[in-house]
């Protein structure tokens, strides 16, 4: 496990650590393409099999219709920005830091070592994803960077990483 660092608006410390931030599109489309934020099928909505070459592929569930909708809404300056929600899996060997200031970047930070995973936000991660490539292949030219997203950091187990899920589906 690497650790990484987020800068941090605010923590809040009650029963269980929560964290807020702001990320841009950028930031969001890089960790996830670096590994560093991940799909959890145990959290979200588990995982369907395919078969590609005779060879069975288990692959995230999502709607790719959405992640179609929420692009178009970014390409034609419709879309608004909400909470993403990221949850660092609360293991023995996962740690959040306590807020701290780093001198270099002028800010509040939080280094994270542990499992990232989306909680929240998936469909609008592979939205941004799609306005890379488009973006990469001179079909839109839309700056990733243009869209800030507010983050919600938490460090829950599995079974109250479903929960929050669950909550996030239920409304």
């Amino acid at each position: 496990m690497r650790e990484i660092e987020f800068d941090i608006i605010f923590a809040i410390n009650r029963n269980e650590d929560v964290y807020m931030t702001i990320l841009d599109g950028y930031q969001l489309v890089e960790f996830w393409d670096d590994g560093i934020i991940t799909y959890n099928p145990e959290i979200q909505r588990g995982t369907k099999v395919r078969i590609r070459n005779n060879e069975e592929i288990e692959e995230p569930v999502y709607s790719n219709s959405n992640v179609k909708k929420i692009y178009k809404s970014m390409v034609e300056g419709n879309f608004f920005e909400d909470m993403i929600t990221l949850n660092v899996l609360n293991t023995e060997e996962s740690r959040i830091s306590d807020a701290f200031y780093d001198e270099s970047s002028d800010t509040n930070v939080i280094a994270i070592n542990g499992e990232i995973n989306i909680a929240d936000g998936q469909h609008r991660i592979r939205a941004l994803k799609m306005l890379k490539e488009t973006n990469e292949k001179g079909i839109t030219n839309i700056p990733l960077d243009s869209f800030a997203f507010p983050v919600k950091i938490t460090h829950y187990d599995i079974e109250k990483a479903q929960q929050q899920f669950h909550q996030f589906s239920q409304f």
